[in-house]
């Protein structure tokens, strides 16, 4: 998969960043065209693994030469649609947003997720003086797997994300998505990097 460029030579990306393993996925893909020219934005959330989730993306930002902007999620929006509304708020008139969103193979999320992105663009551009802007998803149709051999090629720090929503201080490999990386890793023959998993 190449890197992420855009067509506007002036145009510049607002990666969303979770700490996550998909969100590293599109950090190494910005960064050979927009390292140090590239904002990066993470939604505070009061999940089980919030804490070790920012730290990791502050360590993504660090691979951008980026500060990490940090804003609060607001409770009463589902995740996906608090970030994107976050990210395209905040955009300027030369931004777009790259959301690390992964739908994975089947057609019917990933229409899902595009439409959620297309009505939220057009929502935002109508409550703000900045044109629509448009959201990138490179990753949107890859499976965990092929996702994990990208970052396998670019050697990719993989200590820099989390898989996991629910483990802390380690991941628990049981609930989604951390039992989809673990099948992942499992299926590339390829050593789990995040130690020891929690006991119940």
């Amino acid at each position: 998969m190449p890197p992420i460029e855009l067509d506007d030579s002036e145009t510049t990306p607002i990666l969303i960043n979770r700490g996550d393993v998909e969100s590293l996925l599109c950090t190494m893909l910005l960064e050979p065209t927009f390292k140090g020219r590239c904002r990066v934005r993470h939604l505070r959330t009061d999940g089980a693994a919030a804490d070790r989730l920012e730290e990791r993306a502050r360590w993504q930002a660090k691979l951008l030469e980026a500060e990490l902007e940090t804003c609060a999620a607001a409770p009463s929006l589902a995740l996906e649609v608090n970030e994107l509304s976050d990210a395209l708020s905040a955009c300027t008139a030369t931004e777009h947003v790259v959301w690390p969103r992964r739908a994975g193979p089947d057609a019917g999320r990933v229409a899902e997720a595009l439409e959620c992105a297309q009505h939220l663009v057009q929502a935002i551009a109508l409550t703000s003086e900045v044109p629509p802007r448009t959201v990138l998803t490179p990753i949107i149709d890859l499976t965990a797997a092929q996702s994990l051999d990208l970052l396998l090629e670019q050697n990719a720090p993989l200590s820099a994300s989390w898989p996991c929503s629910q483990g802390q201080t380690s991941p628990c490999g049981a609930s989604n998505p951390c039992a989809e990386w673990v099948t992942a890793f499992q299926e590339l023959g390829q050593e789990w990097p995040w130690g020891e998993f929690q006991t119940v």
